[in-house]
């Protein structure tokens, strides 16, 4: 008879076990559920509350954009800017071995006009000329520049070959007034650089 009633225990006890386990399982998840949609309807609540603001903020946002973008150039104008290289290297003394314009980049917004610089001086005269750059009318970036010691010596100030890479900018909207198909390269005249 306590047999019988062990077994009818057990089996009554896994009875009720198995579908409340089951039950628990799921109120587990719809509790982890519960914690993500919560979630989600906060932030979603966040940003409805402070739409406004951000369609005003992005409005600002275009407008000042659109500002500068109308800032560039609508026209490279490549022989006026190495002009305009050409002459700050005169005056910062330094020797030219080369000016290249390569082709442009086109980018979403604007076109980007590439010069890579060869030079000849010492490190006063590079730094002078990087000064003068950046003092131009034109938007320049300059990039990955690379100074070498061709002749290493302690006995005098070394003279450095620079090669530098710059960068100057127009608007999409106009074409360059001067074709810049494949890499074209301007002769600069030598300056005679100061020892």
């Amino acid at each position: 008879m306590t047999v019988l009633l062990f077994i009818v225990g057990i089996i009554a006890a896994l009875a009720w076990a198995l579908p409340i386990s089951n039950k628990l399982d799921e109120i587990n998840a719809a509790e982890a559920q519960e914690v993500t949609l919560l979630d989600t309807y906060r932030e979603k609540e966040s940003k409805a509350r402070h739409l406004d603001a951000y369609k005003t903020q992005v409005i600002q946002m275009e407008s000042e954009f659109n500002q500068l973008l109308d800032q560039l150039p609508k026209d490279t104008r490549v022989s006026e800017l190495v002009e305009g290289i050409n002459m700050t290297g005169v005056g910062s003394s330094i020797r030219f071995q080369d000016i290249s314009v390569e082709p442009e980049i086109e980018q979403e917004f604007f076109i980007e006009q590439p010069i890579r610089i060869a030079a000849i001086g010492d490190y006063h005269q590079f730094g002078a000329f990087v000064s003068g750059l950046a003092a131009l009318p034109r938007i320049i970036t300059m990039h990955d520049f690379e100074v070498s010691n061709p002749q290493p010596s302690l006995e005098k100030i070394p003279e450095l070959n620079l090669v530098l890479n710059t960068k100057t900018y127009r608007s999409k909207e106009a074409k360059a007034e001067e074709p810049t198909d494949g890499a074209a390269t301007v002769a600069a005249p030598a300056t005679e650089g100061s020892k």
